[in-house]
């Protein structure tokens, strides 16, 4: 009997059906083998359907192109089509968006999307599935996977491998020029500032000279004697 399992959420939704190796039936049949998978995205016209291809395809190229985009560490193009992802690249793009590109040869039906009206040529099919996903869309997406990985009843064998990217395969922000160049001014001009203090003359040093007395201090000490104060009267004596 056919397992189906379902992982939603508001903007989309994995369905996977497949069979189990067990005999015995539990309350929950381990989803051993892969039989079918669909990811349903909110705005696509029909669902991306394929197999287990398809499926470690998005869980990898997902997550490199939500890691690319966290980071700002971009990619090399060469590196954005690792033999994990199966042909499938998501890349960031401006204004909070991600460019999906899946290879019509890992779906079992077709996808009409807006691209494939206007191939590159006239008299040539596209050869890719392409479309676009808000941030919102890619992080309900990427959410959803993460639940289907972290399901031990589904797929046992079904990782994802973290690892950091190689430095050879990140593409450099600025050229090696500009940044030596930068280097070069900045201690060219520290430098000239300590050729400048070498030659100006070593401050003087000068004892405080002693503060005049004020004329209140100069005056005499009879001066500043009290005057006697006059002998009060006596009374007269009958």
């Amino acid at each position: 009997m056919p397992i189906q399992r379902q992982y939603s959420l508001p903007n989309s939704t994995l369905v996977l059906e497949g069979l189990s190796n067990q005999t015995e039936a539990g309350l929950r049949p381990p989803l051993d083998v892969l039989i079918r998978f669909e990811c349903h995205l909110l705005g696509l016209p029909a669902p991306l359907v394929g197999g287990k291809d398809l499926l470690e395809g998005l869980l990898q190229s997902v997550s490199h192109g939500v890691q690319e985009a966290l980071s700002g560490v971009h990619r090399l193009r060469s590196a954005r089509s690792l033999p994990e992802q199966k042909g499938i690249q998501v890349q960031p793009v401006a204004a909070e968006a991600y460019q999906v590109q899946i290879p019509l040869g890992l779906l079992l039906q077709p996808l009409a999307t807006p691209t494939d009206a206007v191939p590159d040529h006239q008299n040539e099919p596209a050869a890719a599935a392409e479309f676009q996903l808000s941030q919102v869309q890619m992080f309900d997406l990427m959410e959803a996977l993460d639940q289907l990985c972290a399901d031990s009843q589904t797929l046992p064998d079904l990782v994802l491998p973290l690892q950091s990217l190689p430095r050879r395969s990140a593409a450099i922000g600025e050229p090696l020029t500009k940044q030596a160049r930068a280097v070069s001014l900045g201690a060219g001009s520290l430098a000239v500032a300590a050729t400048i203090f070498f030659f100006l003359p070593v401050p003087e040093v000068r004892r405080p000279e002693p503060k005049p007395p004020t004329p209140q201090e100069t005056s005499s000490p009879s001066q500043t004697e009290a005057s006697p104060s006059p002998p009060s009267p006596q009374p007269n004596l009958p």
